[in-house]
């Protein structure tokens, strides 16, 4: 046991000549090598004991160390230079899993450049990379000031959107809102777009039974023009306009659709979207009803068009 004891001890000595020294790394070498031989000798029932001097001067030596790292942690975030910040941190880490000034540096370091990016992109007005990048930093951190910065962002570039019926060249294709497969794939359309997650998109519903008759009236008298539309949008309140319009639809033995989409700048009355969706009994299940086959299909392929709308990626 003697033996044993006096090869750690100085195993131990050489550990406390490198932390006087100032070098930790060869300091902390021979340390973990003293530490593995005093457990081999516990396993063979040979208890050593510790020289408290060299642990203290090991937990002074790990002090100072731990207090220049945080130091010039602190440094690199003052001067934005993050990674050398979230590395610095992220080393102390190693030796003090626990440091909360450690963690907060680190995260503080993967934080800047997020954050950096949002504040650039918003100030450019590149809005879906700013929301992107502060939702980032808040899944970091859900106190940091990219929560008023998102607010910000978010209440100042929305915009809003309303969905309305285009008459179609062939009047009886409008028979009664109950009974119209365009008032059918209106509603579709609006519910996915109400559930849409875009944090920037406000839906107008049209709720006026009064106003929505007299939209009726004026396209069975063919009188809607595009820049009545966009007055129609104005009186909406909506910044932009989508407008479906049924060129063709046939349950019986055509069976076929074909619909118009558009979306108008309210504005402007410029016209930013234009597709065509056609369906066929190509499309369609045995068995199922055409009509609402027809009507899912419909409203599934213009909200996904729709959706691909974005006036941020103009």
């Amino acid at each position: 046991m003697r033996t044993s004891q006096r090869i750690y001890d100085a195993m131990l000595n050489e550990a406390g000549q490198a932390y006087w020294s100032g070098d930790l790394d060869q300091g902390e070498a021979h340390w973990k090598e003293a530490e593995r031989f005093r457990r081999r000798m516990m396993v063979d029932g040979t208890p050593l004991n510790v020289d408290a001097f060299v642990m203290r001067r090991r937990n002074e030596a790990l002090g100072t160390w731990r207090l220049a790292q945080l130091a010039e942690a602190e440094r690199a975030l003052e001067e934005k230079r993050f990674d050398r910040a979230r590395i610095l941190a992220e080393q102390v880490l190693v030796r003090f899993p626990e440091d909360e000034q450690a963690l907060g540096l680190s995260v503080a370091g993967r934080i800047g450049p997020l954050y950096e990016k949002g504040r650039v992109a918003h100030q450019q007005g590149r809005v879906r990379d700013a929301y992107q990048a502060y939702q980032q930093v808040l899944d970091l951190d859900p106190d940091h000031q990219a929560h008023d910065d998102l607010h910000q962002l978010v209440e100042g570039a929305r915009y809003t959107m309303a969905y309305v019926i285009a008459p179609p060249d062939d009047p009886s294709l409008l028979r009664s809102r109950a009974g119209s497969p365009a008032a059918a794939i209106e509603a579709l359309i609006v519910r996915k777009m109400l559930a849409s997650d875009d944090p920037f998109l406000v839906v107008v519903e049209r709720n006026d039974a009064s106003v929505l008759y007299e939209e009726q009236a004026r396209a069975m008298a063919g009188t809607y023009k595009q820049g009545t539309y966009a007055e129609a949008g104005g009186l909406l309140g909506a910044d932009y306009l989508m407008t479906g319009q049924l060129l063709r639809y046939d349950e019986g033995i055509g069976r076929s659709l074909e619909m118009k989409l558009q979306v108008l700048e309210v504005s402007s009355g410029r016209l930013l979207m234009s597709e065509l969706i056609h369906l066929d009994k190509g499309d369609l299940m045995r068995g199922g009803s055409v009509r609402e086959q027809f009507i899912d299909l419909a409203g599934e392929r213009a909200a996904q068009a729709f959706q691909r709308f974005d006036p941020y990626a103009r």
